[in-house]
């Protein structure tokens, strides 16, 4: 079974979960740090497509996902510094992962529900969005500042510059404005904006000819359509089968990106 051939809520699951996993080696060791520039773009998705809950549940998905794979290295120390026994040193981290994975949770609710007023602005506050939740797990409860996007791109010195203005927040601001921007390019109908100048965007018909009272007669006739032309002129000959039906029907422009975020799961099929 392929991945086309999986239905939309696993392979949402499949996409989702895999870019969280993917997410949490941008940090060391591995450091991959240029995965964070794209990972959350599935998450922003599928919270401005989704009601509010279901975008948290989503969230705390994705976020536990990711803090799971953050914090490996929790089982290390307690095996090696606890008596507690192997498979019971897991429920700590997990415990852990699920409680910073609400703060991933309340970010795409808070994303779906200026979605559902403005997906421009949803789109324009998530990146303060998510350093809003940085800064509260950073300092509520004694504060728990592990894992912020920013300190991912500690190996890249020009892009920390803007750390001397905010801190390590500026840098995780960028990183989720990037991610945002990206999600624009599959979400918002930017096709029909790049359409030939004299095109309407919606319908991709070219606007009706003026019927000016003054034009030449030539003028007018040049405006006919070619199957008009065939049908006032049987020596033209007939106009091909269907052509008259066509002629008159708007072409619809696909929406930017929607092809690609139909076949990741991430949108179902209308």
């Amino acid at each position: 079974m392929g991945l086309l051939s999986l239905r939309p809520f696993p392979r949402r699951a499949l996409v989702l979960g895999a870019t969280a996993f993917v997410m949490g080696l941008g940090f060391p060791r591995t450091d991959w740090e240029g995965v964070v520039w794209v990972a959350l773009t599935p998450l922003i998705v599928e919270a401005l497509r989704q009601p509010i809950r279901v975008a948290f549940a989503w969230g705390w998905v994705f976020g536990t996902v990711f803090y799971l794979v953050l914090l490996r290295w929790l089982d290390y120390t307690f095996n090696t510094y606890s008596s507690i026994p192997w498979p019971l040193t897991f429920g700590p981290t997990f415990a852990l992962a699920g409680y910073c994975a609400l703060y991933v949770g309340l970010f795409a609710a808070a994303v779906s529900w200026l979605a559902q007023r403005s997906i421009v602005w949803a789109l324009c506050a998530s990146p303060f969005l998510w350093v809003a939740g940085e800064w509260i797990r950073g300092h509520l409860f004694g504060g728990f500042p592990w894992g912020l996007l920013g300190y991912s791109q500690y190996l890249r010195l020009p892009v920390i510059q803007i750390a001397e203005l905010a801190g390590v927040y500026a840098v995780s601001l960028v990183i989720v404005a990037v991610n945002a921007a990206i999600t624009g390019c599959f979400v918002l109908a930017w096709r029909p904006a790049l359409a030939l100048p004299g095109h309407y965007p919606a319908s991709g018909r070219s606007p009706p000819p003026r019927c000016d009272p003054a034009c030449q007669p030539a003028e007018r006739h040049r405006d006919v359509p070619l199957h008009r032309h065939r049908e006032q002129h049987p020596a033209l000959g007939a106009a091909p089968r269907g052509h008259a039906a066509r002629a008159g029907s708007p072409r619809r422009h696909p929406e930017g990106g929607d092809h690609v975020l139909r076949w990741l799961g991430l949108q179902d099929r209308r």
